[in-house]
């Protein structure tokens, strides 16, 4: 439809990244905004009306899981729930023996007065 692209947007382009369009003029006239992304399976590019990378989100392996879920969404697992320190990648575990002993402590109880 006669678009030039910006050198970012060649660039994008190439790497295999969705491209946003705007102010491209559609069958009816209409300016309209879209995306183009180049399918390596069709071998030509397709036109998506929204950005079909957003699609893809993001998750942690599972070797992370525990870690993300206990560092960056404050969630407590039962083996490490008394430790200080975040927890490093892949660890599900108390990993030294320091924090072991972290983790054994008994929780304190109450020693107030009784009436």
């Amino acid at each position: 439809s006669g678009v030039n692209f910006t050198e970012q947007q060649k660039a994008d382009y190439v790497a295999g990244k969705a491209v946003k369009l705007e102010n491209v003029t559609d069958k009816q006239g209409f300016h309209a905004t879209m995306y183009i992304k180049f399918n390596p399976e069709k071998g030509r590019p397709y036109r998506y009306d929204t950005n079909p990378d957003v699609g893809q989100q993001v998750a942690p392996s599972n070797e992370s899981r525990t870690q993300v879920a206990v560092n960056n969404e404050g969630k407590t697992n039962e083996a490490t729930k008394n430790l200080k320190e975040p927890l490093q990648k892949g660890q599900t575990a108390p990993k030294t023996a320091r924090q072991q002993q972290q983790q054994d402590k008994p929780k304190k109880t109450g020693k107030g007065m009784k009436m």
